[in-house]
């Protein structure tokens, strides 16, 4: 559901597979189960707690490593529940870079999705690396 935007009609994230799966499951529990809004916001708030969370354990939640064919690593880490620029401030960013030296990546691209609201989705980007070619050919890449 999660995914989906709770099938929010102005995000249009969701098939007509995924709303009979649902209507299935509903069909299935009855009565017994709470509005789609409640059960996306109960699900939600668990899936962005990010309360006690190292800078670590925040990037690692849910993290891809991509692997270049010049063996390079590339870090792809997504944060969900809030922007990357409300949460990365600047003794955040020394712990980024050490959190880069130490695993041997060459660069952390992190997406922020602020998925608080059904209808207003609000995402945001960082990328991090002391590479200035490496930077320049993301930011070239991600801009076009």
């Amino acid at each position: 559901m999660t995914d989906t935007i709770c099938f929010s009609n102005s995000t249009q994230r969701f098939s007509d597979r995924d709303v009979s799966a649902v209507e299935r499951l509903e069909s299935i529990l009855g009565s017994e189960v709470a509005m789609r809004p409640e059960v996306y916001h109960q699900l939600i708030k668990a899936k962005n707690s990010i309360n006690n969370l190292s800078v670590e354990q925040l990037l690692r939640k849910d993290m891809k490593v991509i692997e270049c064919s010049t063996n390079l690593k590339i870090a792809v880490s997504s944060i969900s529940g809030a922007l990357v620029s409300n949460i990365i401030s600047d003794d955040k960013q020394k712990l980024i870079e050490q959190f880069l030296s130490n695993n041997k990546y060459e660069a952390i691209v992190i997406l922020g999705i602020d998925n608080n609201s059904i209808d207003s989705i609000r995402r945001d980007l960082a990328v991090f690396t002391k590479n200035n070619t490496l930077m320049m050919n993301v930011s070239h890449h991600l801009c076009h």
